[in-house]
């Protein structure tokens, strides 16, 4: 499915960073306890960074019921604090076997070891107004993309080893294909840029802006502008492969598998389309423009619908299997053969078959939820206050 490791943590600051006056230039690296490097040649804003949240205040305010997530089918693993700057927002999160990779609004990328919840490091990679896209690692290395540029970290260290510029602004995250990262730009362009060179590789144009990410539909790339045009191109050499349309673009990120993208439209409609077909392969109308995004696995589609409530396609037909009123939000995985579902403020456990609802649990103070991986996959409960709980499935 798209979006693996599910939209996105955990946030490793250490001890309360000093960002140096003036335009700072070069990395600096603390010590072992806190590694936190200030890198490359952006001016640093002159104002003062907001204090750290004490960890103690933090532990205090954020308090997951264990009890609750038991009736999901999890238990707790450990509790770890990172650290968080007050004010801050988590907006990226990679889970990994061996880390958890994390970026927030303040460009500071951390790393939590999976076994202990351990900080392992944590580096401030540029200007807390630089607007940062995603991360990809590819072997030993993090790539952090801004708009206008790749900074690449040491998995080990996170000491900051390069910055590549990206020939063009770019506004999605990237789709990772070997080690080329492929973006969508406000000129509505596909842009290959290959890391090994730091080159532009290929382009492609679409009508309209593309801010929604693109995603990777078998050996081709899809994407979806902001006026509805569809394109996609092959994965490879960006070769044109088929185009299509919506009437209008979409308020979410699309999903994908190994031959069709699906996209959930604000022209009120779910859409299926292929790389190989000018129409859309099929498509479910709705009542409003459809807020959630979809998520593709083993053959079903699931998506919430302003109407019907989050509702099961199968994927080849777009043929309805169920709908669940007063169920909204995102499949972020299944436990022990049960569809986990959570909406921001309420995590749903479902049955996969017909719907039906056999848990709710309230999850306060939890701003992402998170797991490694879609089938009986440790899950994350992560606060902006900076605490992560690591969450196992019961035996």
């Amino acid at each position: 499915m798209s979006n693996p490791c599910l939209d996105s943590v955990a946030h490793t600051i250490g001890a309360p960073a000093r960002l140096l006056a003036g335009k700072a230039r070069g990395l600096a690296v603390g010590a072992l306890a806190v590694l936190l490097a200030v890198g490359g040649c952006e001016s640093l804003p002159s104002r003062t960074p907001p204090p750290l949240v004490k960890s103690e205040d933090a532990k205090e305010k954020f308090k997951v019921s264990d009890e609750d997530f038991a009736k999901l089918g999890y238990r707790r693993d450990w509790s770890g604090f990172p650290g968080a700057f007050r004010g801050q927002h988590f907006k990226f999160v990679n889970c990994y076997e061996d880390l958890i990779i994390l970026q927030d609004s303040a460009s500071t990328v951390s790393a939590v070891e999976t076994g202990t919840g351990a900080r392992r490091w944590a580096n401030i990679l540029a200007n807390p107004l630089t607007n940062f896209l995603g991360i990809e690692r590819v072997g030993d290395e993090i790539f952090c993309s801004s708009e206008s540029d790749i900074y690449s970290l040491k998995t080990s260290t996170g000491a900051l080893v390069g910055r590549q510029d990206i020939s063009k602004t770019v506004s999605t995250h990237p789709v990772l294909v070997g080690d080329t990262l492929v973006f969508g730009t406000p000129a509505g362009q596909l842009l290959a840029h290959y890391l090994g060179q730091n080159i532009a590789l290929w382009g492609n144009t679409t009508e309209g802006s593309l801010l929604r990410s693109p995603v990777l539909v078998g050996n081709a790339i899809g994407a979806v502008s902001e006026s509805g045009h569809v394109i996609f191109v092959s994965s490879q050499g960006g070769t044109l492969l088929g185009r299509s349309r919506m009437y209008d673009g979409t308020n979410c990120d699309p999903a994908a598998s190994d031959s069709m993208m699906f996209v959930a439209g604000r022209d009120h409609s779910l859409y299926a389309f292929s790389p190989s077909n000018s129409r859309p392969v099929w498509r479910k109308r709705t009542g409003s423009p459809l807020a959630w995004s979809p998520v593709y696995h083993a053959g079903t589609v699931w998506c919430a619908l302003p109407d019907d409530g989050l509702t099961a396609f199968f994927a080849d037909s777009g043929s309805q299997r169920w709908s669940s009123k007063g169920v909204d939000g995102k499949v972020i995985g299944t436990r022990a053969g049960k569809l986990v579902v959570w909406n921001g403020k309420k995590a749903f456990l479902l049955d996969p078959e017909r719907g039906d609802v056999f848990e709710t649990i309230d999850t306060p103070g939890v701003d992402m939820l998170v797991t490694d991986k879609f089938d009986d996959g440790n899950l994350y409960a992560i606060s902006d206050l900076g605490v992560i709980i690591r969450l196992i499935p019961r035996s």
